[in-house]
This record gives structure tokens, C-alpha cells and sequence, in this order.
């Protein structure tokens, strides 16, 4: 035998090369495929989905949710177990999410939380889980007596609060406040003038946002005729100020994550308003007068001024969007500092007379109607950046400017109607 045949020996004595086409495959033949997989989280969507849907149709009432959410650490035990058997046994994962699904229903569906509360003391050990949190309430009255001002600081925490001018005139503040642990409540006189401070002191009480917040409303009244200083201090619960009747002199508002909404008197008001994630409404009335400064956040902004009204205001956007809408004989200085990420837009009537002014354009771009013409550009080479403005302006009685000195990300727009 030639060493060339026995060359060729070695190599036919070889196991022949497999290419990956001409493997075989595993997951076919008894691996991860023919086990199957676990539908633990498709049957957990698909319950949310028609909980919410049958929630939005009426059959199950907002209370029925607190429950609920007392039980969604269950979920994560549920979610380890079908992490734990959806490689071995994925049924188990299948049978774990129909039975979490078919309990949530049944629960909803004989009442929620009310049920639950009521057996809760049948139930020894899970009493405290399924308990209700305690709320306490006081009723405050403050005669008016000689007072001639009157500084109110509320913080309503999670409570959240109304406060209007619905009130007697012998009394200088009177309502209905809740806590659950600890209510803070101080009463300062120096003459003829007082300060007030109520303050929620709950502070993160378990299971307190899991209840009926919307009952327990904060509901307070003040003096229509004494003049008003009011700090606010927002929280996770609305807002509302229904000052329309007020002498409100001065406002401080800290918002939340909570709405807050607010309505002012036709005299001239201070603001100074520091934005959350909450969103914030302001409505100016015929005749009213506000200046000061709006810091913003995340939420969304709305001001609607009246007719004859007039704006000062020195604005700071956030991530959320600002819309501000002018009536007729509306007069305006609006010195916006950062447009920040969100949309500006400023609706105006047919008939103002503006001046609009960009010093710093930006990502966001800027739209302005076909009646403001440019007068001069900012010699930057950026379009976006000059002094437009109506014909007649500087003629016009009544004028609204707006100044843009960073336009940042967000779009900035201004139009007519």
C-alpha cells in the first residue's frame, strides 16, 4: 500500500464535518419546544385589560380597587412561583395566572374592599392587612373679631382640600379638616392681624393612599372681606382655590402631584408658583391683575385670563406643556425664561396688538401667525431668533409681549383666535 492510500485512509477514517444546517436540532427533538411555555403573564394582561374595561363600563366601583391594591405583593410571589416551575411544569405558570385572574374578578364582583372589610375580622392575623386606615376629622371655627388680615398656610397632604368664601361673616375661617395620625394647628395674633397654619402630619401611613381619599376632603371657608395672604402646599391630593369672592392679596402655591385649580377675584394678586407633576389651571377674570413668577414642572399649565385683564408674569417651563389664552382687551408681559421640553402656546384674539422677541432659539422650533411681521432678526443665523410683531403696535393702548430668552426643547407657538 502507497503512503498516498494510506493518506487517504486517515482522512475517510474521519468523522465527517457537520455544518450548522445539518445538525440536529435539539429544541426540536426534545428540548425547550416540546416542553411548551408558561402563559402565566399573557392571562395577567389580558385580566387588567377586562378588569379595566368592565371598571370604565360601571360594574365595578372605584372603591372596590383599594383592595386590591393592599394584595399586589400576591403578584410577586405569583411571579417567582411561575419563574420557578415554567422551565419544569410552564401549566403551573398557565394555572397559577387563570386562578390570580378568576380571583380578582370574583373579588371585584362581590364588592371589593367593602366585602373584604367586612370579614376582615373574621380573618385574625390578615385583619391588619385588609383593615381600613383610621381617618379622624375636626371641625374648626375662628371668629372674625377685629381682624384685619389674615395669613393661611394649608398642607392637606394627601387629603387634598377645597377652599372657598361659603362662610358667615362673624367667622373668619370655618370648615372641616381630616388626618390620620396627626393634625398640626396654630392660631398667631400680633394686633389686628392673624396667621393660621394647618398642616397634615399623616405623613406616609401605610394603606392611607389606599383609601377613599375623595371622602375626606379637606373643606375650608375664609372671610370673603378679610384681606387674604395663602400659602398652599399641594400634595398628592387635589386642589381647588375658589377665591373668585376673595381679597386675595397674595397666593404661594407649591404644587404636588395632585390637580390644583384655581380660580382668582378681579383685584390684583400676587403669585408665586412653584409647578409638580400635578397639573395647574388658572383662571383670571374680567378686570383681574396677576403678576409674579411660575416655576413649572412636569404637569400640565392652563391660564385663561379674561377680557380687560392684565398679566405680568415671569414663566420657567418644565417638561410639561403651557397653554396660555387671552380675551379681548387683554394686556400681557410674558418674560418666558426657559421654554423647557414641553409645548408653549399662547392664543390670543384677532384684535391684540403683540410683539413677540427671541433671544435663544432652540431644538423645539417657533410658530408664529402670518400677521406678526419680523422687524428685526437676531444676526445668528438662526430663524428662529428676532422681534416680530403687528402692524400698529406701538400705537396700541393695550399690548401683549412676549419674550422668549430660551426657547430649550419645546416647540413655542402663538396664534390668533
Amino acid at each position: 500500500m502507497t503512503g498516498s492510500d494510506t493518506d487517504r485512509l486517515k482522512r475517510d477514517d474521519r468523522p465527517p464535518l457537520l455544518h450548522d444546517d445539518d445538525r440536529p436540532n435539539e429544541a426540536i427533538s426534545g428540548g425547550e419546544h416540546g416542553r411548551g411555555r408558561s402563559f402565566f403573564w399573557p392571562v395577567v394582561l389580558i385580566t387588567v385589560g377586562v378588569v379595566l374595561l368592565l371598571s370604565n363600563l360601571g360594574i365595578f366601583s372605584g372603591g372596590s380597587w383599594r383592595v386590591l391594591l393592599r394584595l399586589w405583593p400576591l403578584l410577586l410571589v405569583l411571579a417567582g412561583l411561575d419563574l420557578l416551575f415554567s422551565g419544569r411544569m410552564p401549566i403551573v405558570g398557565t394555572l397559577l395566572g387563570l386562578g390570580l385572574g378568576a380571583a380578582i374578578v370574583l373579588l371585584l364582583l362581590l364588592g371589593g374592599s367593602g366585602w373584604v372589610e367586612e370579614r376582615s375580622n373574621q380573618w385574625g392575623p390578615l385583619q391588619s392587612l385588609f383593615a381600613g386606615v383610621e381617618i379622624e376629622s375636626r371641625e374648626l371655627v375662628v371668629p372674625r373679631d377685629q381682624t384685619e388680615s389674615l395669613e393661611l398656610t394649608l398642607d392637606p397632604g394627601q387629603f387634598g382640600a377645597r377652599l372657598h368664601t361659603d362662610i358667615g361673616g362673624n367667622d373668619l375661617l370655618a370648615g372641616t379638616v381630616f388626618y390620620a395620625r396627626e393634625l398640626a394647628y396654630d392660631v398667631r395674633e400680633d394686633g389686628a392681624e392673624r396667621a393660621i397654619t394647618i398642616r397634615d402630619r399623616s405623613g406616609n401611613v401605610p394603606g392611607l393612599w389606599m383609601s377613599d381619599m375623595s371622602a375626606h376632603r379637606w373643606d375650608l371657608g375664609v372671610n370673603p372681606e378679610v384681606p387674604l395672604a395663602l400659602v398652599v402646599d399641594g400634595g398628592s391630593g387635589p386642589v381647588e382655590l375658589a377665591l373668585a369672592e376673595a381679597t386675595l392679596e397674595r397666593l404661594v402655591l407649591d404644587g404636588g402631584s395632585g390637580a390644583a385649580a384655581v380660580t382668582l377675584p378681579p383685584r390684583e394678586v400676587e403669585l408665586n408658583a412653584d409647578g409638580a407633576s400635578g397639573s395647574l389651571s388658572l383662571q383670571v377674570p374680567a378686570g383681574g391683575r396677576l403678576s409674579g413668577s411660575l416655576d413649572l414642572g412636569s404637569g400640565a399649565t392652563t391660564l385663561q385670563a379674561a377680557a380687560r385683564s392684565r398679566l405680568s408674569l415671569r414663566l420657567e417651563a418644565g417638561s410639561g406643556s403651557v397653554r396660555i389664552s387671552l380675551g379681548d382687551d387683554a394686556a400681557a408681559e410674558l418674560d418666558l425664561v426657559d421654554a423647557g421640553s414641553g409645548a408653549f402656546a399662547l392664543s390670543l384674539p384677532r384684535s391684540a396688538a403683540v410683539r413677540v422677541v427671541v433671544d435663544e432659539g432652540g431644538s423645539g422650533g417657533l410658530s408664529l401667525p402670518r400677521e406678526l411681521r419680523q422687524i428685526s432678526d437676531g444676526h445668528d443665523n438662526d430663524p428662529d431668533t428676532g422681534e416680530w410683531q403687528t402692524d400698529g403696535y406701538e400705537e396700541a393702548t393695550v399690548r401683549v409681549q412676549l419674550r422668549v430668552r430660551n426657547m430649550g426643547s419645546g416647540a413655542v407657538s402663538v396664534r390668533f383666535g
